[in-house]
């Protein structure tokens, strides 16, 4: 087995570093937790999109866009999205036809108490883009 000597071994050096930057620059929720509120579950098959999402904090209000993908269609994903919601209380008031980029989708509106969660479901050519807008009043869950 060759050994590495001292000059191959500072070349690895660099690489390694750039590697692990690359790692943080890219990771998947840019800092954010994959599910930030206890009660509001997302399903398994639902990977964080990091370059969109926004949470904000004051003492009376919390406020947020979740973004994820997802290979299911957008009629599985709004399924496996309700029953995870309405398992934690969520209720399910209104669904509508959406259209974003020229594809179309759907909006999902649930309720709990104070709190509204609204997803927005759209279909591209190779997954399903979901955005979580959740407004709450009170405690920031």
């Amino acid at each position: 087995m060759p050994r590495i000597r001292w000059p191959g071994r500072l070349l690895c050096l660099p690489l390694l570093v750039g590697a692990v930057s690359a790692c943080a620059i890219f990771a998947p929720t840019g800092g954010l937790p994959r599910e930030p509120f206890d009660d509001i579950p997302v399903p398994p098959a639902f990977l964080p999109y990091s370059n969109d999402w926004s949470l904000i904090r004051s003492g009376r209000a919390t406020a947020a866009r979740l973004v994820y993908q997802t290979e299911l269609s957008v009629e599985a994903a709004a399924t496996a999205l309700e029953r995870s919601l309405r398992d934690k209380g969520w209720q399910l008031t209104g669904r509508e036809p959406l259209t974003r980029n020229g594809f179309t989708g759907q909006a999902l509106v649930f309720l709990k108490a104070t709190d509204t969660c609204r997803a927005e479901l759209v279909p591209s050519p190779t997954t399903t883009r979901l955005d979580l807008i959740v407004a709450r009043l009170g405690d920031a869950r």
